[in-house]
C-alpha cells in the first residue's frame, strides 16, 4: 500500500472487524459496519486509485470510485 494508509495498522484493524463480523453472522446478527478509520482507509485508496496511469483518463472516475466505497 501506498504511505497515505499505514498498512500495519490497517491489517490489524480490518483483521479485528472481520473476525467480529463473523462472530455476528454466525449468531445470526447482522455484521457492524466498518469502522470509521476502516472506510477513510478504504476512502484513501479508492480515490488514489483513479490517479493511476490506467484509470487517469477514465471519464466516469467518480463513478467508479463511488462504487468501489459502496
Amino acid at each position: 500500500m501506498a504511505n497515505y494508509v499505514d498498512n500495519k495498522e490497517f491489517t490489524r484493524a480490518l483483521g479485528k472487524w472481520a473476525k467480529v463480523s463473523r462472530e455476528q453472522i454466525e449468531q445470526g446478527e447482522k455484521p457492524h459496519r466498518l469502522t470509521d478509520y476502516l472506510a477513510e482507509c478504504v476512502f484513501m485508496i479508492c480515490n488514489n486509485m483513479g490517479y493511476k496511469s490506467s484509470f487517469i483518463n477514465y471519464t466516469y472516475k467518480e463513478e467508479m470510485i463511488g462504487d468501489a466505497i459502496e
